[in-house]
């Protein structure tokens, strides 16, 4: 399973549409992604720029930086104790990240 963003792309206005340079269209709205190695998204959460928001995170969740908090977020479909395989890159790691997911028994894998 692998977490990442990705962009819908749009011609429309609104205030929630982000510019990314590096991806093949620019404009769009942002969601994160959990995904499987078939390519089918199991989670998504749409970017609204308020990712470190406490009222998203459930009371048994730590408060980590906003980054981390998606990853946590996303990762709730996964069931716990199974040792799923999770994939993400260097915009979400934190090392408090790591140890929260290694006591929910999940293997860890960082993309380059």
């Amino acid at each position: 399973m692998a977490v990442d963003e990705q962009i819908c792309s749009t011609k429309a206005r609104s205030s929630l549409k982000v510019y990314m340079p590096n991806k093949p269209h620019k404009w769009g709205y942002k969601f994160f992604v959990l995904s499987g190695a078939s390519g089918f998204a199991y989670n998504l959460d749409f970017c609204i720029g308020q990712e470190n928001n406490s009222e998203l995170r459930k009371t048994s969740e730590p408060d980590l930086s906003a980054s981390a908090n998606v990853v946590v977020r996303l990762a709730r479909v996964i069931p716990i104790n199974l040792r799923h395989k999770l994939f993400f890159n260097n915009y979400y790691i934190t090392l408090p990240l790591l140890a929260y997911l290694k006591k929910k028994k999940h293997t860890i894998f960082r993309n380059c």
